[in-house]
C-alpha cells in the first residue's frame, strides 16, 4: 500500500512539472583559449676581442687559452648574448704591426672562408689550440722594443683598416671584420706574465697619456674615441674590458702558494706563468669603473685557467651580459 502511494506521488509530481515547469538546458561554457607564448627575446649582439699574450714562453698555455675562449663564447650564448664576431690579437704586436690574427663570425654571417670548419659560432677548442700554439711558437709576438700592455690594442682600435682579417683566418673578403657597432664590444685580456709597465705610467699609454685616460675618453656624443668603426660609433658605456691575469703586487712565493692551493690546479703551469710586480690591470679597471660603472672587470688567471670549477667563468660572462644594452643609433 505504501509502495503504491509513493509511486502515485512520483508520477503525479512528474506530470505536474511537465505542465508547469520549464526545463533549462545548460550549455557548458567554451574552453578558454590557451595563453599565447611570449615573443622570443632577441639576443643581444656583440663583438668580442681577445687580447692574448702570445710570447714564446706561453706556447704551452695554448690549450688553456683555447678552452677559455671557447667557453666564454658558449656561456655568453646561454645568457642570450650572441657573439656576432670574435677575434684574437696579440698583446704585443708582431713585425707587421697590430693585427687580428684569427677569428670567426656567426654562422648567419656571409663569411667567405675556404675551410668551412673555421666558420664557428662557438669555436672549436682543438682548432683554436693548434692555431694559438703555432702563433706563439713562431716567436713573432714576443714584443721587442718599447711596446706595452696598451700600445697594440690602442693602435688596433684607432686604425679601422687594422681590424681586417684575411679570409683564411675567418675574415670577410675586402671588409672590416668589426664592420659596425653592435650592442656591446667586449675586450678580454689573457695575460699570464708580468706586465711591462704600470697603468699610472704615461709611457704605458700613448702620446704621454695614461691608458685609463685614453680608454675613458669619449666624444660629444658619448662615443669611445679609441675604438673606430668605418660607420657609426660605439658608446663608451657599451664597451667592457676584462682582464684574466696573474696577480699584481704579490710575491712569487705567495703567488705559488695561493694558486697551488686551488682544487685541481695543475702545478706544471708554474713553469709558464708568473705574478707581476707592476700593477696595470687593477688600477686600469678601477679607473674604467669610475668613468662608467661595470665597464672594467678583473679576474684571477689561476682561478679561471687552473681549476675545473667553472663558477668563476660564469661570473665573468655574467659581468659581460650585465653591461649589454642597445647601442645608440
Amino acid at each position: 500500500m505504501r509502495r503504491g502511494l509513493a509511486s502515485f506521488f512520483v508520477v503525479t509530481s512528474f506530470l505536474l512539472c511537465a505542465q508547469a515547469c520549464t526545463i533549462v538546458n545548460v550549455t557548458p561554457p567554451p574552453p578558454e583559449p590557451e595563453p599565447m607564448p611570449p615573443p622570443p627575446v632577441k639576443p643581444v649582439e656583440e663583438h668580442l676581442l681577445f687580447v692574448v699574450n702570445l710570447h714564446t714562453s706561453a706556447a704551452n698555455l695554448a690549450p688553456n687559452y683555447a678552452s677559455v675562449i671557447a667557453q666564454i663564447v658558449q656561456k655568453l650564448s646561454v645568457l642570450n648574448v650572441h657573439t656576432v664576431r670574435w677575434a684574437v690579437t696579440s698583446t704585443y704586436p708582431g713585425p707587421e704591426g697590430p693585427r687580428l690574427l684569427l677569428g670567426a663570425a656567426a654562422e648567419t654571417a656571409p663569411v667567405e672562408v675556404p675551410d668551412a670548419g673555421r666558420n664557428w659560432d662557438v669555436p672549436s677548442p682543438l682548432d683554436l689550440e693548434v692555431s694559438l700554439s703555432t702563433l706563439a711558437t713562431s716567436g713573432r709576438y714576443d714584443g721587442p722594443g718599447d711596446v706595452t700592455e696598451a700600445s697594440g690594442l690602442l693602435a688596433l682600435g684607432h686604425d679601422p683598416t687594422g681590424v681586417r682579417l684575411p679570409a683564411e683566418q675567418g675574415g670577410l673578403a675586402n671588409a672590416d671584420f668589426f664592420d659596425r657597432p653592435h650592442a656591446l664590444f667586449a675586450v678580454v685580456y689573457l695575460q699570464p706574465l708580468a706586465r711591462r709597465c704600470a697603468a699610472t705610467d704615461p709611457a704605458c699609454g700613448s702620446d704621454g697619456q695614461a691608458p685609463a685616460t685614453l680608454f675613458s675618453a669619449r666624444d660629444a656624443m658619448g662615443g669611445a674615441t679609441w675604438l673606430h668603426y668605418q660607420s657609426g660609433f660605439m658608446p663608451a658605456k657599451n664597451i667592457i674590458q676584462i682582464s684574466i691575469a696573474t696577480s699584481e703586487d704579490e710575491s712569487a712565493e705567495a703567488f705559488r702558494k695561493r694558486c697551488g692551493a686551488l682544487p685541481g690546479f695543475p702545478r706544471a703551469l708554474f713553469d709558464v706563468i708568473e705574478p707581476s710586480p707592476l700593477a696595470y690591470f687593477t688600477p686600469l679597471m678601477k679607473a674604467l669603473n669610475a668613468a662608467q660603472p661595470g665597464t672594467g672587470q678583473t679576474f684571477d688567471f689561476c682561478r679561471i685557467v687552473g681549476t675545473s670549477d667553472d663558477k668563476e667563468l660564469f661570473r665573468l660572462v655574467s659581468s659581460i651580459a650585465a653591461v649589454a644594452a642597445p647601442a645608440s643609433p
